[in-house]
C-alpha cells in the first residue's frame, strides 16, 4: 500500500509508519520495499515523520534507521 503524498493526511501516514516501525527498525530502503516507493521518496517520508517527532533517527555505523518516538508517550 503506497502513500500518495498529495492525498494522505499526516495522521494516516504516521499510523502506517508506526505499524511498520513496530516490526523492525525502518530504513529508507526497507520502507521503499514495503510501500513500493523510490528510496528517495521513502527517505523523504522518514525525515518528514522525524521532523514531526513521530520517529527518531539512529545514525548507526551500518546505516540510518528510524524508530518510534516514545518521548511523547510520557
Amino acid at each position: 500500500m503506497a502513500i500518495c503524498l498529495a492525498s494522505a493526511s499526516d495522521a494516516d501516514a504516521d499510523a502506517q509508519l508506526l505499524r511498520l516501525a513496530e516490526k523492525a527498525p525502518l530504513s529508507a530502503f526497507r520502507l521503499s520495499c514495503e510501500l513500493n516507493l523510490k528510496v528517495t521518496e521513502a527517505g523523504y517520508l522518514l525525515r518528514d515523520a522525524e521532523s514531526r517527532t513521530v520517529l527518531v533517527r539512529d545514525d548507526a555505523p551500518d546505516g540510518v534507521y528510524f524508530y518510534r518516538n516514545f518521548f511523547n508517550d510520557w
